[in-house]
């Protein structure tokens, strides 16, 4: 019998992928609107599309021919393949900042930890690797072209402010590739290279050791967009990865009636505190989900001195760099944060008056609509698709699989909203102008972190079957398929 039913799967799978080929054969066709069958844009599209489809055609039935795989293991799988298709299909300064990030990490491999937010100094090599490369043929010059040795020179930009906590993985890499090429366009590649190894490992282990929602973070870690961060020079794809892993953490200790809390446990708590909370001082509120550890896991009764103490760490660390990592008068608009402090009740308007109106486009860029810089990928639909999914996987009656006390679901809610309003305050003090009739600046991507926790307050179960997750893969590779495809045709 399982003979048979896996031979049907193969049977189902091998059509569907027929279809969406010929569906991708007809939707690029008419869109590169090309009538000459051997224009060469054309009939490289169709090569992408076939090796695309292929790649995942034979990874989808590798899954499909294992018994008892686990949700992880998928996920491995899948990650693994489309974070490489994307991180070639998207060339480097194309993804969201990623020039503004990119010379902040080799700023800090240059040594200077403070930086103004306005300008950068570097070696003339890697400013001209930074230069916007919208075609594959602007990568490929003469090595000396992108020099780390060249002489250095002032370039005045806008600039990231991050930690160098959340550009560890490109620093390695970029420290790693020195030893070989003095090439910046090689040492960046390799920089995205490490951090999508870092984003996918902790990935991993969070979809690994969370007791329940495996197939809701096996989706949710999959959305292109999160796919970009993952494969970028940014700091989003630690932001995700590490609050993605922390929320799993806290869930395993929640959960497991054997554990009790201990060194060990308080150390890694403590550093994946400081990780979630210095990527991004907006989501300091995220640490705060400690709370939700019953009293029953802590020796001695000293739950609250502990978890007062990780948070107080994490918030102190935060604030510290905050303050002393970066020259503040550069980096604020203080008109708009002066405004906020004098007219609170005008600046609650215009939160809520930007939420409500901008609501389908964060909804759309938070489930991946769009990628790139400029949003030069959109494809709408995928939204929808990714919204609807989540919402079957966690709605699973009759397999209550955890019960949030009233206290729980309070400090659940109170990390959404607060950490939401400090996203659209941040933005307000740093981008908007005071007299704009909403916050600008604000994108979906920043939601990400959140979005699990968003997902456990509204779900009451979720399908973590092996079955499940292997349609999530198919459906994950359908919109891959495009994505890839889309981006390859764009950028040929």
């Amino acid at each position: 019998m399982k003979s048979k039913k896996i031979t049907k799967d193969k049977i189902k799978i091998i059509l569907l992928f027929l279809l969406i080929l010929l569906i991708m054969l007809l939707y690029f066709s008419y869109k590169i609107n090309i009538t000459n069958l051997v224009d060469a844009q054309k009939i490289s599209a169709y090569i992408i599309m076939l090796i695309v489809t292929g790649i995942s055609f034979t990874s989808i039935m590798y899954l499909y021919q294992k018994q008892n795989i686990k949700v992880e293991n998928v996920f491995l799988v899948i990650a693994t393949i489309f974070c490489i298709l994307m991180c070639l299909a998207m060339p480097i300064t194309k993804a969201h900042d990623e020039d503004v990030h990119g010379y902040r990490i080799f700023e800090y491999i240059s040594g200077k930890l403070i930086n103004n937010g306005k300008s950068v100094t570097l070696s003339k090599g890697i400013l001209e690797a930074f230069h916007n490369k919208q075609f594959y043929y602007n990568i490929f010059l003469h090595d000396n072209t992108y020099s780390t040795q060249a002489p250095k020179a002032t370039y005045e930009y806008r600039m990231s402010l991050y930690s160098p906590i959340s550009y560890l993985p490109h620093i390695l890499g970029v420290y790693t590739s020195s030893i070989f090429t003095s090439n910046a366009m090689v040492q960046m590649y390799v920089a995205r290279l490490f951090n999508m190894i870092a984003c996918i490992t902790m990935l991993y282990f969070a979809i690994k050791i969370i007791p329940y929602g495996k197939n809701m973070l096996f989706l949710i870690s999959l959305i292109p967009i999160a796919i970009e961060g993952y494969i970028s020079l940014s700091a989003d794809g630690i932001a995700i990865s590490s609050s993605i892993l922390f929320i799993s953490y806290i869930l395993k200790l929640r959960e497991d009636k054997h554990t009790i809390i201990g060194y060990k446990q308080i150390i890694i708590l403590t550093i994946l505190s400081i990780i979630v909370a210095i990527s991004k001082i907006v989501y300091l509120p995220i640490v705060l989900l400690v709370f939700i550890l019953p009293k029953e896991k802590f020796k001695n009764n000293k739950k609250w001195i502990i978890l007062l103490s990780i948070f107080a760490i994490s918030a102190i660390i935060d604030v510290l760099w905050y303050y002393f990592g970066t020259e503040k008068a550069t980096a604020s608009n203080n008109n708009t944060l002066q405004s906020i402090i004098m007219q609170p009740i005008t600046y609650i308007k215009n939160l809520i008056y930007t939420i409500v109106y901008r609501f389908s486009i964060y909804f759309n860029e938070v489930f991946g609509g769009k990628l790139e810089y400029n949003e030069n990928i959109s494809i709408p639909v995928f939204p929808y698709l990714i919204f609807l999914s989540t919402i079957l996987i966690a709605r699973n009656k009759g397999k209550q699989a955890y019960n949030f006390s009233n206290f729980e679901k309070i400090i659940l809610s109170f990390i959404i909203i607060s950490t939401i309003i400090l996203i659209f305050t941040a933005l307000y003090i740093t981008w908007s102008p005071i007299d704009f009739p909403y916050i600008v600046g604000v994108q979906g991507r920043y939601f990400l972190p959140i979005l699990p926790l968003i997902i456990l307050l509204f779900s009451n179960g979720f399908k973590d079957e092996e079955k499940t997750a292997k349609k999530i893969a198919i459906l994950i590779s359908i919109m891959q398929i495009f994505v890839i495809t889309e981006l390859f045709i764009f950028h040929a």
